[in-house]
């Protein structure tokens, strides 16, 4: 992709958050979203700290297989918003889900919020299939 198309998709973006976040969120996340317009990430994927959905109803063009978070809130609104076809709510250290069931597991402005990282990384290591990103 050129400059030119690179800075059209970061306008589409942007627009999009625009729609539900004050403007400088919605640059960030916009910036951050262009990071994962195509690319091919293997299926299933697991988003990390999903949060209400928002981020991932706009970065990616269909619903992930799975979105977990500690909290209840959000995740309700991650139920309206339809960006996944699984969602649970969990302790990023105890994930609910079996050895190797993800070929991809994504993670969006999450992980710098978490006091202890190491059990966290130690679950997705646990969860990703052998050969996934």
């Amino acid at each position: 992709m050129n400059v030119r198309g690179a800075i059209s998709c970061v306008n589409d973006l942007l627009w999009r958050h625009l729609r539900d976040l004050p403007a400088f969120r919605a640059l960030l996340r916009a910036v951050e979203a262009r990071f994962y317009t195509g690319l091919p990430l293997p299926r299933p994927v697991l988003d990390l700290g999903c949060g209400d959905g928002h981020f991932a109803s706009v970065a990616f063009d269909e619903p992930l297989e799975a979105g977990f978070d500690p909290w209840w809130g959000p995740l309700t609104e991650a139920r309206e918003r339809g960006a996944y076809r699984l969602l649970a709510q969990a302790d990023g250290a105890r994930m609910p889900y079996p050895d190797e069931t993800f070929a991809a597991v994504v993670s969006n402005s999450v992980l710098e919020h978490i006091p202890r990282v190491q059990p966290v990384l130690a679950e997705v290591a646990r969860v990703l299939r052998p050969d996934g990103i």
